[in-house]
């Protein structure tokens, strides 16, 4: 994304996982580029023949918006600003907070299921016992 943002060129996004979906929105709404929601239905040939049509047709207009965005990002500090935030960020974590009234329960039947339907593999149960409660705060001190 970044690459066709800083060479002014527009892009057509085809998401297909994870965070492709709110990129491809991105694309859109910045007016940078085009994207279809469902690729795997919408993507036909004939569409994605007309949407790199569009794309040439309106190229001056989605380069000016690309420029725009270049502008701001690199105002912002670019990708070295970035990296720094996350760097300080990464170092500054004290993890993730439980809030009042989520359960702390987690069993290893259930993180199992969890890691499998990600394709992630198995949580293997170590000295912990069955859940985490010596890992994770008592919901009193949160």
């Amino acid at each position: 994304m970044m690459e066709s943002i800083s060479a002014h060129v527009p892009m057509l996004v085809l998401p297909y996982v994870v965070d492709q979906f709110d990129n491809a929105e991105i694309v859109s709404r910045q007016g940078i580029g085009m994207h279809h929601s469902d690729p795997i239905n919408a993507g036909t040939s004939h569409f994605l023949a007309m949407d790199v049509e569009t794309l040439v047709m309106l190229r001056d207009r989605f380069a000016a918006n690309c420029a725009r965005l270049h502008k701001s990002l690199q105002d912002a500090g670019g990708a070295e600003k970035a990296s720094q935030c996350i760097e300080e960020y990464v170092s500054n974590f004290k993890g993730h907070q439980i809030k009042k009234g989520m359960s702390t329960r987690y069993t290893g039947h259930y993180i199992n299921h969890i890691l499998s339907s990600f394709g992630s593999g198995r949580f293997m149960m170590e000295e912990s016992g069955s859940s985490f409660d010596n890992v994770l705060p008592d919901e009193q001190q949160v």
